[in-house]
């Protein structure tokens, strides 16, 4: 139901399609653009663009909250079995919680996953960049739109406020891609 809702994504953003998978970093950044030509496109899939950024930031967080577990775990396990070695080895002196924890760091296992932890966290203050770069975008698109249309001089709009001659646009181009739509699934002519 969730997908059924969304519509692909145009080439002009970058090329992302929801159908396709989930876009990378760097087909989004270039999703960032805005095309001075082309702003109704731009301000009908800003909102679509936004989130599937954000649903990535949280994906993000989502998997280095499990590698932290993860982690978690591996490190309870392993300090039972130093404290265990310890008391069957017969060692004098005390085991402090200091010496676990250099064990700990020597293990590969450990290692890796702090590793990929912290490459959690630069992918995911990425992920938080963009993020916040779609928000500007969005004011930047509602602060053009009217500059842009200002320039053009353009009277033919109905309405006089630059804004609301936007708005009226979006709502011909989004009534007329579903027209299309129902053509196409009914087998119709336009």
């Amino acid at each position: 139901m969730g997908n059924e809702r969304r519509r692909p994504v145009a080439a002009v953003n970058g090329g992302i399609t929801p159908q396709l998978g989930r876009g990378t970093i760097e087909q989004f950044r270039a999703g960032l653009a805005i095309d001075k030509d082309d702003l109704d496109e731009c301000l009908i899939r800003q909102p679509e663009l936004y989130w599937h950024v954000a649903e990535a930031h949280s994906l993000a967080k989502a998997e280095r909250d499990a590698r932290k577990l993860d982690l978690e775990i591996l490190e309870a396990e392993a300090s039972q079995r130093i404290r265990i070695d310890h008391a069957e080895s017969g060692e004098k002196g005390r085991l402090t919680e200091g010496d676990i924890a250099e064990q700990l760091l020597l293990i590969p296992g450990i290692q890796k996953l702090r590793r990929e932890r912290l490459a959690l966290e630069a992918k995911i203050e990425e992920w938080l960049a963009l993020k916040e770069s779609f928000t500007q975008r969005s004011y930047m698109l509602r602060e053009l739109v009217p500059l842009y249309l200002a320039r053009l001089g353009s009277g033919s709009m109905r309405s006089g406020n630059p804004r609301n001659q936007v708005g009226e646009r979006v709502l011909e181009h989004t009534g007329s891609e579903r027209r299309k739509d129902y053509a196409r699934r009914h087998g119709t002519g336009e």
